[in-house]
């Protein structure tokens, strides 16, 4: 919510060459549009944290689509936060799907908001849905009150991925390979 502000105070007053954002970066165009022609005044170069596309597995995995395929793209988990982290899994598809643009669905959205771990902020729970002009699809479930392991799964027309984060490892397969499955370390990198 001060988030611009800060930005104005920090690069007007100390010499900053390199600034990671975290996301939600501005809450309104407007912030982002100031806060792009501040950063370029000041020749700040800067990066909103979308961490998933540097991450090696993604990296390697996007070698594997096509740029432009259809890719469909699901998280199921429990109390894995939604509200915040959902730009992440959406920011993941984009970066593996060469796809930008996303209309969103928020009509399975749980009625009931909770308090986030950030004060101030709320966390939401429930199902969204989306998907781009070339049929790229997400959906992302976040079950209230559960301890479900998140499990990603990333399905294109000629490979296949299902991710199980906290235990580390991933599914694989491709056409190629007649779809049989292999099982690949996932390491979640740190900041």
């Amino acid at each position: 919510d001060k988030r611009r502000q800060i930005v104005e105070e920090l690069v007007s007053s100390k010499k900053v060459d390199y600034l990671i954002i975290e996301k939600v970066a501005f809450p309104s165009v407007e912030d982002f549009q100031k806060a792009i022609t501040l950063l370029k005044k000041y020749n700040v170069k800067s990066w909103v944290n979308c961490r998933l596309r540097m991450y090696p597995f993604y990296l390697e995995a996007k070698q594997n689509f096509k740029n432009g395929e259809r890719i469909f793209y699901y998280v199921q988990g429990g109390n894995w936060g939604l509200g915040s982290n959902s730009l992440h899994y959406i920011d993941n598809l984009a970066f593996l799907s060469g796809e930008n643009y996303f209309d969103i669905d928020t009509t399975n959205l749980d009625q009931e908001i909770t308090e986030s771990k950030r004060k101030g902020f709320v966390e939401f729970t429930g199902k969204l849905n989306g998907s781009s002009k070339n049929g790229s699809y997400f959906s992302l479930t976040c079950y209230r009150n559960s301890d479900a392991p998140v499990v990603i799964s990333i399905l294109g027309e000629k490979s296949r991925y299902i991710i199980f984060e906290q235990q580390g490892k991933a599914l694989r397969s491709f056409q190629a390979n007649d779809w049989s499955w292999e099982e690949i370390p996932f390491n979640i990198l740190y900041q």
